[in-house]
């Protein structure tokens, strides 16, 4: 007679079969909760502990937990009733094969931080949240913590390490990651010379990364994905050129957008996944990315990250005060929520949209964190405070058609001082300046049109000197700044202040002045444009402006000569519209670059390089060239972006704020 044994680890699958209780719990007749982390699985009996069949993939073995090891035991009498005569399963071979299974490198599904299980995945919950006043009560498992007269409460869970956080991460295993996204570096040598870049020029305005990460010896997945931000932000540098390669092997040099672009895109997809659990650092991810992305198809995904690492900081709390039980230094927690708030305004005056970050609704005293800090560091968020204020008169609250100058605006050298960072190297105090420049063009909104009145002058009179300004800084510095977001913004504004300067001009002398102004603002500007790819749509608008500019002129100019006389030729031509059937734009753009011109400037005047010069023909007082501009010219939609009160929000990452 045969008697069959189960010699498999599950039961018949007629029906699901729940998870079953651990033997205590069984008999004190309570619900299990040992089992929760646990597989669900029946316990499992020596026979199928020893039975060769369906062996586990060596990447997804699990070592059974306290419960299955008690419920499996309490079963072991009913294995002595099998008959002597029945022949035993091979143990010795499958304890061979287990040892050989647990002894060979697997690889497993690292799909969290490594370094997870220092750090307790801890969140702010408010008072307003219902959940907040169960907390106090929590199990073991979890603590929560508050002080008195606070907001809300801080709920600790020190989660355990799992191998799988998510269906969609479960899915990936760590080969595919890591060639995918991890694998997105750098060759060590080219790395070192990047994070050289990255600490000389921008960690020092921006000290937003953990520096600890990158020192420590061995490697995590928050280490590579730092070590990839570093990258992000040190490779808008020209000194970085050489060292744009990604891969251990790889010798092509590849440009700075697409550089960017590919690591953007790993850190982006490897934090979808879930890879790094610590909010704290995610939200120092993200805001660092926030400033370097603007290369993606979506240009608005730069304020999405800027609005996820505000999301983050405030999950954990950063807004109110340091979270507990954080193995970082109260000072990086600090610098981290001063870095978090000033992403917060400069993604308002970039992006146009609404600031995030009031201070009502802010635990922290903004001006005591901001004494906290270093010099140059300190000098940043004083200038990004001054943005702060100057915001306001950009709400939708304030519309007016009277022009809103901002009188109380201090001196750069009032704040380097104030900052205590007289000392701070010149390129980073010129990198600086071209913010506070950019700021103070934006404390003047002056409404479209004429504005006749004290503070329209004033305003016009400041935009003009902080305008010139920039462009003389970029100048004399040039690959020496440090070329964050801020530099091709600042000089965005000042192409906007000589555009509107050479179309409200009715002095030929000063239009002159302003069109030579108006060229060296598009020149710089398409020079960082090979970085900063947005920069390149204001340029291209502003150089058609001048083509056809002096293409009229040009026109103007030789319709004297061709009538055989110089009596009355200012006059004549000034009334002379230009020639209706003739070559187009661009033609007409060449030709004129052929003639020659003994005024023209003798530096290159860019890609459009044009042989008239708007002094060598001195018009009535009053002429208005751009009334000879061709029909087809759609110079309204141009002043809608360079010349209005602020451009539309196609224009993304250089717009004044609307916030």
């Amino acid at each position: 007679m045969f008697k069959f044994i189960n010699t498999t680890a599950e039961r018949p699958q007629k029906r699901k079969v729940a998870a079953q209780a651990c033997e205590t719990c069984r008999k004190r007749k309570k619900r299990c909760e040992h089992l929760e982390n646990a597989v669900a699985s029946p316990p499992r009996t020596p026979d199928s502990e020893s039975s060769p069949r369906t062996p586990l993939p060596s990447g997804s073995t699990r070592r059974p937990s306290d419960g299955s090891a008690v419920a499996s035991s309490s079963r072991r009498p009913l294995v002595k009733s099998r008959p002597s005569n029945e022949q035993a399963p091979p143990r010795p071979i499958s304890r061979d094969l287990t040892t050989a299974a647990d002894q060979k490198p697997k690889p497993r599904l690292r799909t969290v931080d490594d370094d997870h299980g220092q750090h307790d995945d801890a969140r702010f919950v408010g008072d307003l949240n219902p959940e907040g006043a169960f907390l106090a009560d929590s199990p073991g498992t979890s603590r929560g913590y508050a002080e008195s007269n606070s907001v809300g409460v801080w709920y600790s869970r020190r989660s355990v390490k799992t191998d799988l956080t998510s269906e969609v991460a479960s899915a990936v295993p760590v080969d595919h990651a890591e060639h995918q996204f991890l694998a997105v570096l750098p060759r060590k040598a080219h790395y070192d010379k990047l994070e050289a870049i990255y600490l000389r020029y921008v960690h020092r305005i921006f000290p937003v990364l953990n520096l600890d990460i990158l020192q420590k010896p061995s490697p995590s997945i928050s280490q590579i994905l730092c070590r990839q931000a570093v990258c992000l932000a040190a490779g808008s540098n020209p000194s970085a050129n050489p060292f744009l390669t990604l891969g251990e092997d790889a010798t092509t040099v590849l440009t700075y957008p697409e550089f960017a672009q590919r690591l953007s895109a790993a850190i982006r997809k490897a934090m979808g996944l879930g890879l790094v659990k610590d909010r704290v650092q995610s939200t120092a991810l993200l805001a660092i990315l926030s400033l370097y992305t603007h290369f993606s198809e979506d240009r608005h995904l730069s304020a999405e990250l800027a609005a996820q690492a505000v999301s983050n900081a405030q999950t954990v709390g950063l807004h109110l005060m340091n979270p507990p039980a954080r193995s970082e230094g109260p000072s990086y927690l600090t610098r981290l929520f001063c870095c978090v708030w000033a992403a917060d305004q400069l993604n308002a005056a970039f992006h146009g949209r609404p600031v995030m970050m009031h201070e009502r609704d802010l635990g922290r005293d903004v001006q005591a964190c901001i004494q906290e800090q270093d010099g140059c560091f300190r000098l940043f968020l004083e200038i990004v405070a001054l943005l702060g204020r100057i915001i306001d008169l950009y709400r939708p609250a304030r519309r007016t058609s009277n022009c809103l100058v901002m009188e109380d605006l201090p001196s750069f050298e009032c704040l380097v001082d104030k900052a205590q960072a007289l000392r701070v190297e010149s390129r980073l105090l010129a990198s600086l300046e071209l913010l506070y420049h950019a700021i103070s063009i934006l404390s003047c909104r002056i409404p479209v049109g004429p504005s006749p009145s004290e503070s329209a002058s004033l305003a016009h009179t400041r935009q003009s000197l902080s305008a010139i300004k920039v462009t003389t800084i970029v100048e004399d510095f040039g690959p020496s700044l440090s070329h964050m977001t801020f530099v091709p913004y600042a000089v965005s504004l000042s192409l906007r202040v000589a555009y509107r300067e050479l179309r409200s001009s009715k002095v030929p002398m000063l239009t002159a002045r302003s069109r030579r102004q108006l060229q060296a603002t598009c020149r710089v500007l398409r020079e960082l444009g090979g970085m900063f790819r947005s920069a390149l749509v204001m340029v291209d608008l502003a150089e058609q402006v001048l083509q056809e500019m002096a293409q009229v002129c040009s026109n103007a100019a030789n319709k004297p000569d061709e009538q055989g006389g110089n009596g009355g030729a200012s006059t004549h031509a000034a009334n002379t519209p230009r020639q209706e059937a003739g070559p187009s734009t661009a033609q007409m753009g060449t030709e004129a670059a052929n003639l020659p011109d003994p005024n023209a400037l003798p530096e290159p005047q860019g890609p459009f390089i044009t042989a008239f010069d708007e002094s060598f023909y001195q018009g009535p007082a009053g002429l208005d060239v751009f009334e000879f501009f061709d029909p087809s010219f759609d110079l309204g939609a141009i002043d809608a972006i360079l010349g209005g009160d602020a451009p539309p929000p196609e224009l993304g990452h250089f717009a004044p704020p609307l916030a």
